[in-house]
């Protein structure tokens, strides 16, 4: 099945874009940042209600 699968596949391969590889080696720092930027972005956004949501504190 999965030789099948990817002689399917091949045809659409051109049209799925590529990451392409980094210009120079990303030091776990700079790597550590990002991650934790990142984690305290979510953190932050999953504080926030969504629009439209309401919560019934006395039914």
């Amino acid at each position: 099945m999965g030789i099948k699968f990817l002689e399917f596949v091949k045809p659409f391969c051109g049209f799925v874009p590529e990451v392409s590889k980094p210009e120079r080696k990303i030091q776990f720092r700079e790597k550590m940042l990002w991650t934790a930027i990142t984690l305290f972005v979510f953190l932050v956004c999953c504080q926030i209600p969504l629009f439209g949501k309401f919560i019934a504190l006395l039914c």
